[in-house]
């Protein structure tokens, strides 16, 4: 832990560089209905959701962040941690800033699309996260050393009970109160293991209201509980976004849920998201695990997975540490 300024206002700033990582993710599931939910009967405290799907095992058990089917017990049904040999490049990570890469060929990506206005998105509430669906909308990624080009899946996040904690990836120890994610799927064969391509994005405090996140949050009230869903016009993701994405962290990882597949390329940027007490308490008091049906009421709070070993892995920056 640290105090004073952020960690990542300490990096010095090598101007022309910046990459990519990825994180964990929900594959887009399309329904149709709005602001109601198909009932489908789940034990309290963890819940199935199809939208994490990959083809591996684990991703269609029941599962969450507590209890029986939580963090503790992910390994006793994702076939990629029970083979602990097999499990060394599992995600989110603790980033010890001195010990990261300066890369000076690392370039920025290559960003199509983040600035049109997208209209008709599916916001859905999946009994673990806010869950958009941006597969309709075209974002791509290229250059960066991508290998390729990424294609747009959907972006959710994660946060705490209070803003002490809440992000999946922390900075010198130190977590951010919580995280965005936009996950991409690489266009083409799989290849290297790294068929995903994740931008995450920490969260902090900021003592003023974020304007540009005012008209997401105005969402969540229509999504409360469980497999409510809702949709989202005048979108705008670029708005959503730090200013400087030009400088990054980046590793190879996995999803930060079942299956926990390591397939992802992260990228974790330097520059923070500001949101206000105000704003980060709409998630913690509108979001809850259960279906409306359901008559325990269950904050949807906390739902990050704590940093796993790093495990020799090279962690590599477009700053000059």
């Amino acid at each position: 832990m640290f105090t004073g300024h952020s960690p990542l206002q300490n990096v010095k700033v090598q101007a022309g560089f910046t990459r990519i990582r990825v994180e964990g993710h929900d594959m887009p599931h399309h329904n149709n209905q709005s602001n109601h939910q198909k009932h489908r009967s789940h034990p309290q405290g963890h819940h199935h959701d199809p939208q994490h799907q990959d083809g591996a095992s684990g991703a269609d058990h029941d599962w969450g962040y507590k209890g029986k089917f939580g963090v503790n017990h992910w390994n006793d049904f994702c076939s990629t941690l029970s083979k602990h040999e097999e499990a060394h490049r599992q995600s989110p990570i603790d980033i010890a800033i001195k010990t990261a890469q300066h890369h000076k060929e690392l370039k920025p990506i290559n960003t199509k699309g983040f600035e049109d206005i997208k209209d008709g998105l599916l916001l859905k509430n999946n009994g673990h996260t806010a869950h958009l669906d941006l597969s309709a909308c075209g974002y791509e990624l290229t250059e960066g050393h991508l290998n390729g080009t990424y294609q747009s899946v959907q972006m959710h996040l994660h946060w705490g009970s209070e803003s002490t904690r809440g992000s999946e990836h922390t900075i010198d120890g130190k977590q951010y109160a919580a995280e965005l994610h936009v996950v991409f799927k690489h266009l083409g064969k799989k290849h290297s293991g790294k068929d995903l391509a994740v931008l995450g994005f920490l969260i902090d405090v900021s003592e003023t209201d974020n304007r540009l996140w005012e008209h997401f949050l105005s969402h969540l009230p229509k999504i409360t509980h469980q497999d409510m869903e809702t949709k989202v016009d005048n979108f705008n993701l670029r708005s959503l976004l730090p200013d400087d994405l030009d400088h990054f962290f980046r590793y190879h990882g996995s999803l930060t849920t079942p299956p926990c597949s390591q397939t992802v390329n992260w990228t974790l940027y330097r520059d923070t998201i500001k949101l206000s007490e105000r704003q980060l308490n709409i998630f913690r008091q509108n979001m809850k695990e259960n279906k409306i049906s359901d008559a325990n009421e269950r904050p949807m709070v906390d739902n990050f997975r704590p940093v796993q070993p790093l495990d020799g892995r090279n962690i590599h920056c477009t700053m000059e540490i």
